[in-house]
C-alpha cells in the first residue's frame, strides 16, 4: 500500500485501524491489516494500547536508525550538501519521515540548512562544513544578498592600486607599459592586503575587473603575450 508508513508518520499521537481506514477509502480492511503486518514485521511501526483503543505510530527505534543513514548521506555528500527529494531517493524513507530526521538533525546541530543563491533550493549539508561556493554565491554574496559593501570596497582597493601603478599626475604613459600589473600581479597584492577572510581566487578578481571595465574605470591591454591592466582617469 502506497505511503502507508509516510501516513501513519505524520501523527505523533498515532493512527487507529478506523483512522487509517479513512484515509485509505478505497482499501479493505483486510489490505490494511496486511500491510500494517508487513510494517509491524519490519519494526518500521509500534502498536500500542491507548486506553481502550489500539494504535499503530512509526517507530522510535527506526527514526534512530534512519537518523543515522541520512545523517551518513549528508556527510559524503560534502560541501555540495543533499536536497530533500535526493534523501528520500536514496533511502526510500518517506518524506515526512525525512524531515522529522533533518529537525532532529539541526536540534542536535549535525547538520545545517543552506539555501542556493542559484535556484533558492534548500539544501542541507554538515553542520561544521563550508558549503561550496556554487551554493552561497561565493565571496559576492552575504546570506544569499550581493555583499555591496565589500564589493564596493574591494573595487575601491583594486583602482588606488592601479592608479600608482600605472597613472602619474593622473595620466597615464605607454612608455612605462612594462610596469602595468597583469591578473596575477594584482591578486597577489589584493591577497597581501588581507581584505577579506575568504581567499580570493584569480576568477574573482577577474569577474570585478570586468565590471571595472564595463564602469570605464580600468582598461585591458594586450601587452606581450598576456593582458594587463591600467586605471582610467576618473
Amino acid at each position: 500500500m502506497k505511503n502507508l508508513l509516510e501516513f501513519i508518520a505524520t501523527a505523533e499521537d498515532g493512527l487507529t485501524e478506523t483512522d487509517i481506514l479513512a484515509g485509505y477509502p478505497n482499501a479493505t480492511q483486510e489490505e490494511i491489516a496486511k500491510n500494517l503486518n508487513i510494517l509491524l514485521k519490519k519494526k518500521q511501526i509500534d502498536i500500542f494500547n491507548d486506553g481502550h483503543t489500539l494504535k499503530y505510530k512509526a517507530s522510535l527505534s527506526t527514526m534512530k536508525d534512519e537518523e543515522k543513514m541520512i545523517h551518513t548521506l549528508i556527510l559524503e555528500s560534502g560541501t555540495k550538501g543533499c536536497l530533500v527529494r535526493d534523501i528520500k531517493n536514496k533511502t526510500n524513507i518517506p518524506q515526512n519521515f525525512v524531515m522529522k530526521i533533518l529537525k532532529i538533525l539541526e536540534s542536535k546541530k549535525l547538520i545545517k540548512a543552506i539555501k542556493s543563491v542559484k535556484s533558492n533550493l534548500k539544501f542541507y549539508i554538515s553542520y561544521d562544513q563550508n558549503p561550496s561556493e556554487e551554493l552561497t554565491g561565493g565571496i559576492w554574496f552575504n546570506e544569499a544578498d550581493i555583499d555591496e559593501e565589500f564589493v564596493i570596497e574591494l573595487t575601491k582597493l583594486m583602482y588606488v592600486y592601479l592608479s600608482k601603478k600605472t597613472l602619474w599626475n593622473n595620466q597615464f604613459s605607454l612608455s612605462k607599459i612594462e610596469e602595468f600589473p597583469c591578473l596575477e600581479t594584482i591578486h597577489d597584492h589584493i591577497e597581501k592586503t588581507g581584505i577579506s577572510n575568504v581567499g580570493l581566487s584569480l576568477e574573482n578578481l577577474y569577474t570585478l575587473l570586468q565590471v571595472m571595465i564595463y564602469d570605464e574605470k580600468v582598461e585591458k591591454i594586450f601587452y606581450k603575450d598576456k593582458y594587463v591592466y591600467r586605471a582610467l582617469p576618473q
